[in-house]
């Protein structure tokens, strides 16, 4: 069977089971995030949907992702309360410096997990953890959704054209990996440059202090 028998094939059983296909797709980018929001867009253009078919798309892995990042948020806040978070606390080295970062830097690491391969989840996660505000939560994560669906859009229709499911998959997945780096660099930059900072203007302090003398 030839790529267009397939694709026809395919059409064929989402026009004639929306509400299966629908549900589908809620299911599985609660748990899969962008990689199945890439690949729900990906199979939008490749089945020649509707305008409006496509504005239900969005509006279907919109909310899937927001149920899949409160329900990790949910799991973070009742897990910290156990044994088994307190186990966590007392086995994971540097866990109160990580979650005064995190408690000081949340959002920021709330939006950019929507662009970095695998870390919306353990993200989401680690707020509930730290005891960020559910309404907080919840606002950020919207509208981080809301800035990231139509990237993971555009990034679908431009390997759309020259490339198989599998390669555009494996290719979104590469560049969300390299902006997970990037991210990863431009923090390890960040505490660097801080640390170096408060080292020089610490020394010129000190040796200002040492130049006045009691009188």
């Amino acid at each position: 069977m030839d790529s267009d028998s397939v694709m026809a094939a395919a059409t064929f059983f989402a026009h004639h089971n929306a509400l299966f296909i629908l549900l589908t797709v809620y299911v599985v980018t609660i748990f899969a995030g962008n990689i199945s929001a890439f690949i729900n867009f990906w199979l939008a253009f490749a089945l020649n949907l509707k305008g409006w078919q496509v504005m239900m798309l969005f509006g279907i892995v919109a909310a899937a992702e927001v149920t899949g990042d409160c329900m990790w948020f949910g799991l973070g806040r009742v897990l910290r309360n156990t044994r088994f978070g307190a186990w966590i606390k007392r086995r994971l080295p540097g866990h109160d410096r990580a979650e005064d970062t995190l408690q000081k830097k949340g959002r920021r690491f709330l939006y950019l997990s929507k662009f970095a391969y695998g870390s919306a989840a353990f993200v989401a996660f680690s707020l509930g953890w730290t005891g960020m505000q559910f309404r907080t939560f919840v606002r950020n994560a919207a509208v981080a959704i809301v800035i990231a669906l139509p990237v993971v859009f555009l990034m679908a229709y431009g390997l759309f054209a020259g490339l198989s499911p599998l390669a555009a998959v494996s290719q979104f997945k590469h560049i969300e990996l390299l902006l997970l780096f990037g991210i990863i660099a431009f923090f390890a930059l960040q505490y660097l440059l801080s640390k170096a900072a408060k080292l020089i203007l610490g020394d010129r302090m000190n040796g200002n202090g040492d130049d006045i003398k009691p009188s």
